[in-house]
């Protein structure tokens, strides 16, 4: 604990203040990333996706998405949903275009356008383009979201919700390009793919452990009567 006894006490005297008299005040150049740096930029992408994700309009639209569009159970899954009473997450997944490729699409819009980069109005346009359902949307159970990011789950854009192809019209010039030629081959898959081709990956699979050559053959007879007793003795 601190002793009061032992502040220490500062004397004031006004007629010692001191006044700095600045005339010229400079202007404020300095950036909080270098744009021309490559991994500067990744890092100015990946808080600007942040701040979307964070924001209280977006937090909105997918209360919104969960509670009224019945976006609030597992695509993949009809019967995992994120009730109350369910200790299960239900997330909002972006699909066919990442968030990530929709704030890089923005912002080289907004390049080209010479408007302000400043995170909070690269990002203000990102949610809008939300809000106007330009964006390809589908919910997901926890797994199976873990799944589709590790590519073991294929999303077709028959299953999203929203008309992401109304952001390719507006700012297809600004994607990049790999990402437009990746759209093109997962629309094109998606003609003939069905939501069924991905049960394969998430069925039932069980797993049994074969210990007869360490502990000999096991008897399930014997080992249930082993039990009953031990449980009459407890």
């Amino acid at each position: 604990m601190r002793n009061p006894d032992n502040i220490i006490q500062i004397d004031y005297d006004e007629a010692k203040e001191q006044v700095f008299k600045i005339e010229n005040v400079p202007d404020y150049d300095i950036e909080d990333y270098d744009l021309n740096n490559e991994k500067e930029l990744k890092r100015y992408f990946d808080s600007v996706e942040r701040i979307v994700r964070n924001s209280f309009e977006y937090k909105q639209l997918v209360n919104f998405l969960k509670n009224y569009m019945d976006m609030n159970q597992c695509s993949f899954y009809q019967n995992v949903s994120g009730e109350d009473g369910y200790n299960i997450k239900i997330h909002i997944h972006h699909e066919p275009i990442t968030l990530y490729d929709i704030v890089v699409a923005v912002f080289n819009k907004r390049t080209a356008m010479r408007e302000p980069l400043t995170e909070d109005m690269v990002a203000k346009e990102v949610i809008y383009n939300h809000y106007k359902l330009r964006v390809g949307l589908i919910p997901l159970a926890e797994t199976v979201h873990e799944l589709v990011h590790n590519q073991y789950v294929f999303v077709p854009t028959t299953a999203v919700f929203g008309k992401y192809w109304e952001f390719v019209q507006i700012y297809g010039q600004y994607m990049d390009p790999e990402c437009v030629e990746t759209l093109k081959k997962i629309e094109e898959i998606s003609k003939r793919y069905t939501m069924d081709e991905a049960g394969n990956i998430l069925s039932t699979n069980l797993i049994y452990v074969n210990t007869d050559e360490v502990f000999g053959k096991t008897d399930l007879k014997e080992v249930k009567e082993m039990l009953k007793e031990k449980l009459k003795k407890e």
